[in-house]
């Protein structure tokens, strides 16, 4: 194999490579929603959290932003 042949196949297995990912993660979305269970937590423990997180991303989204 010469090396134009190789450098020619490297772009196609790069795009390949992603393609699959990609579906990996649409798979796996897809599986969490059709198999969702009760959820045991409260629904207001879920929101609080929830907000506490968003919160904590803005927090240190202003602290990058800010240096």
């Amino acid at each position: 194999m010469n090396e134009k042949t190789h450098e020619a196949r490297l772009p196609k297995l790069y795009w390949i490579f992603l393609a699959a990912a990609v579906l990996t993660l649409c798979s796996l979305s897809i599986y969490a929603e059709e198999s969702q269970e009760k959820i045991y937590m409260n629904i207001d423990q879920v929101d609080g959290r929830v907000g506490e997180v968003k919160g904590k991303v803005k927090e240190v989204t202003g602290q990058i932003l800010g240096d």
